[in-house]
């Protein structure tokens, strides 16, 4: 900054042929300032100029197999609504071809969520395929008239009970999302930034062929959109990285870029991303920018952006309970239960203290719920108990 902002290469070139007496700073410094701290700012904001957009190659959609076609086409959509910071979304995932989706509600009324349903039935009908049946739980049961308008037929699970597939999906978006904000520096996200995020981690859920989906050589999103993702125009950021976007401009001194924070790609030909503006708030679709290390002071105006926010990410369903991972044990096929006992079948009083644990049974909305892993081994432990009393009692 003190000699006029001069470019690297040319900073450079002054340094090592000695232009500036008694300068200290070698060529190396200049260049591991550059690696610390990123380009200069003040030179990115007003010397940026317009570059010409390349030319789209464009190779047309990836074909469906016959196969997939043939044995597939009807689908099995599972749907699901959890909360993100109070904030719901929309979960959708097709039973066999493993496509998913995200939807972030502006509010839960039935007209809004046919809305987006309607939206991802129009994705599948546009490759070819046909959305048979909708598997909810008891909440969607008001859609059941206008799924029928579509063809579609709604199968609804019994109380208490929940759509496996739809929450296996939800456990899977946790996970990523744990691992995304877990690796950023801020301890409050803003709503916008949260949505992008869980958009962010089905984006590319969807990119990776499923070990039990219908084929190993094309993923989700290939089958159902046709878009293919190309690593030098779709990986070119990651998900909450500082950049300084290139905006459009003209000879004034307004500034030619603008910080933000990477979400995800758009998913065009043309390779854009979506960024998530630290000036206005705004979600702005570039592409080109300048990737830049985090400094203080955008970990600061996220913090006021976000203010209003609860600390990190917190999950829940439509009552706003909290919601439990499992094990994978719970979802086994396998008929054997080592854990059996037969003398459980005459414990009729196992029960009385479990009823209170049931999901909307007599828990308030906001109750955290007890975690499900300590609770079944207290029940084990009281079980056992009464077994040996009851053989302490046959003894004597």
């Amino acid at each position: 900054m003190r000699i006029g902002r001069p470019s690297t290469p040319r900073y450079i070139e002054l340094v090592n042929g000695n232009r500036i007496p008694n300068c200290d700073v070698t060529a190396q410094d200049i260049m591991n300032a550059e690696d610390i701290f990123g380009p200069e700012i003040g030179s990115l904001k007003g010397k940026t100029v317009r570059k010409a957009s390349d030319m789209v190659r464009y190779g047309g959609l990836v074909p469906i197999p016959a196969s997939v076609m043939v044995h597939y086409r009807k689908v099995i959509l599972c749907i699901d609504v959890m909360k993100v910071n109070k904030m719901p979304f929309l979960i959708s995932i097709s039973r066999a071809l493993k496509f998913g989706t995200v939807a972030w509600l502006k509010n839960a009324k039935a007209d809004t969520i046919m809305k987006h349903i309607k939206d991802v039935h129009r994705t599948y009908v546009k490759r070819g395929f046909i959305v048979e049946i909708v598997e909810v739980d008891g909440q969607f049961e008001p859609l059941r008239g206008e799924l029928a308008e579509l063809g579609i037929t709604l199968n609804k699970c019994s109380r208490e009970e929940h759509v496996p597939v739809a929450e296996r999906r939800i456990r899977t978006l946790k996970e990523r999302c744990r691992s995304i904000f877990n690796t950023l520096p801020f301890t409050k996200l803003p709503g916008t930034l949260i949505a992008q995020m869980v958009s962010t981690c089905n984006f590319w859920l969807n990119i990776y062929p499923p070990k039990d989906g219908v084929s190993r050589t094309i993923n989700p999103r290939e089958l159902i959109t046709g878009f293919r993702v190309d690593y030098n125009k779709h990986i070119r950021a990651a998900c909450g990285d500082y950049v300084q976007v290139h905006e459009e401009h003209n000879n004034s001194m307004a500034t030619r870029t603008t910080g933000a924070i990477a979400t995800k790609p758009t998913g065009n030909a043309q390779g854009g991303f979506w960024f998530y503006s630290l000036t206005t708030g705004r979600m702005l679709d570039r592409t080109r920018w300048t990737p830049l290390p985090m400094p203080q002071d955008v970990i600061d105006r996220v913090a006021v952006l976000a203010r209003q926010n609860p600390v990190g990410m917190n999950f829940t369903n439509m009552r706003n309970e909290a919601m439990y991972d499992l094990d994978d044990d719970h979802d086994s096929d396998s008929d054997n239960d080592s854990d059996y006992d037969s003398d459980d079948d005459n414990d009729e009083d196992d029960d009385d203290d479990y009823d209170d644990f049931i999901a909307g049974v007599d828990v308030p909305n906001n109750a955290d719920l007890p975690d499900p892993h300590l609770m079944k081994m207290t029940m084990k432990m009281s079980m056992t108990k009464k077994r040996m009393m009851k053989a302490m009692m046959t003894a004597t």
